[in-house]
């Protein structure tokens, strides 16, 4: 099996609430702000994604060998936007949480 672990930043918006963790499109966690979050994959490609009520972060696809560990900020996409905080949630939900690959 591989892994795939999450480090989630901190700051003010969304401080109290957790990101769903999608993974192929399922649920398979939840992560609060500040916390690091590890969980083991099969081998292959995956969809990872993260949600909170109707806003996401875009679909990352990755893929993860036997042993192997992949890791991913994630951050909200307000903190450097406030001004643009009406639109991204009406009309650009899947920017609202930003999900990065870190360097391997």
């Amino acid at each position: 099996m591989g892994s795939v672990t999450l480090i989630r930043d901190t700051g003010y918006v969304d401080a109290a609430r957790a990101y769903k963790v999608l993974l192929d499109g399922a649920v398979v966690n939840r992560i609060k702000q500040g916390a690091t979050l590890r969980f083991e994959v099969p081998p292959g490609e995956h969809h990872l994604q993260l949600k909170i009520d109707w806003c996401s972060s875009r679909a990352v696809v990755f893929s993860v060998a036997d042993n192997d560990n992949v890791t991913f900020h994630v951050k909200s996409n307000l903190r450097s936007r406030v001004f643009q905080t009406l639109y991204i949630v009406l009309f650009a939900r899947d920017e609202y949480i930003l999900l990065e690959q870190a360097d391997a």
